[in-house]
């Protein structure tokens, strides 16, 4: 080999090895930063024999005397799970919720990666938490898309383990792995991960986002100046104390339509964060990941953002459950519940996320 290739050779081993170096480099910084996220979810264990029941009765009157006292009979139509005139259905014993089959197949796609987002709501003492918002993101690798599917809360489901009660309940009981079996029973879908959020993160996570905008309806805005925001029907600049709050409104209408909000949120947050490039995304990220906990790995999360990058998205698919025809409002022990029909709604969920 002539002494002109061999310098050649060596220039190429030094740049390839300057590469590598460089690249170890980044990948040391971005695993530390990301390191900062949580990895330990808290622990939650209530016993069976002291689980408890909401008793519903003094919100329902709440909500009845604000309806009365602040909107207008043309107002109060609410055409979806109305809260203001349940069905007063009495369901004494814990055999009412539908029951799974014991053979029930939990449906799973290798091409389809389930993510449970909870929102966290902690008592005033931090000595309950409860999963006020439940939204299941699945990136669907069959079809190039990412899918937003709210389970709402108060739907009455079997816990394994404990009593028939609201779904909500589980995360009170268990915590993740207690509503990851609940859902998992009852819609036969499986969950892959959890990422927790409290709801008091959420407002921090948001304003380091630089805020977000949102369309609300003079009723949405009329409400929330009842709560001091400044704001009017049509585009809103948010800041996570606002949109919380937005993300919350149940009164005006229905727990369906605060989920339908709370997909809006996540879906603004959603396409906040993917027009962002990766240099800007790292320069927030050390503000925002102490704010998040989740069991996915640096290098599973590294993967989901890989893949979300790859595919332009234009937006996201959006679902809830239970679905329009398959429920019906009840109270039971004092509390508001859905009835819901089990299989149309698995069968319902499988067709949207599969």
């Amino acid at each position: 080999m002539s002494n002109k290739k061999k310098i050649v050779l060596k220039g190429i081993i030094a740049a390839v090895l300057l590469i590598l170096m460089f690249v170890v480099i980044i990948v040391d910084k971005v695993n530390k930063r990301m390191n900062m996220i949580n990895r330990e979810f808290a622990t939650v264990t209530v016993s069976p024999e002291d689980e408890v029941f909401d008793d519903d009765s003094e919100e329902f009157e709440e909500d009845y005397l604000w309806i009365l006292n602040t909107m207008t009979p043309e107002e109060t139509a609410v055409p979806l799970g109305s809260t203001i005139s349940p069905d007063k259905t009495k369901a004494p014993n814990k055999t009412y919720a539908p029951k799974w089959p014991e053979d029930i197949e939990t449906y799973k796609d290798s091409n389809v990666n389930n993510i449970l987002l909870i929102g966290e709501d902690l008592s005033e003492d931090g000595s309950s938490r409860r999963s006020d918002s439940m939204i299941l993101i699945s990136i669907d690798k069959n079809n190039k898309a990412v899918k937003l599917t709210s389970f709402l809360r108060d739907s009455y489901v079997q816990i394994p383990g404990y009593s028939d009660n609201k779904l909500n309940s589980a995360y009170a009981f268990g915590g993740v792995n207690l509503l990851n079996k609940t859902i998992e029973k009852n819609f036969a879908v499986s969950i892959d991960h959890n990422v927790v959020i409290d709801f008091n993160d959420f407002m921090k996570i948001i304003d380091i986002l630089g805020g977000v905008t949102i369309n609300i309806t003079e009723k949405e805005a009329k409400y929330l100046r009842g709560y001091g925001h400044d704001v009017y029907a049509g585009s809103v600049d948010m800041d996570g104390y606002t949109a919380l709050d937005y993300s919350r409104i149940r009164k005006i209408d229905s727990d369906f339509y605060r989920t339908a909000r709370q997909r809006t949120v996540f879906t603004t947050v959603f396409n906040k964060v993917k027009d962002k490039s990766l240099v800007e995304l790292y320069d927030i990220s050390d503000d925002i990941f102490p704010y998040i906990t989740t069991d996915m790995s640096n290098g599973e999360i590294l993967e989901c953002i890989r893949y979300i990058k790859s595919i332009n998205l234009e937006e996201l698919e959006t679902f809830r459950v239970p679905v329009d025809g398959s429920y019906s409002n009840g109270r039971v022990r004092k509390m508001q519940v859905l009835n819901i029909d089990l299989t149309k709604n698995r069968n319902a969920l499988r067709d949207f996320l599969y």
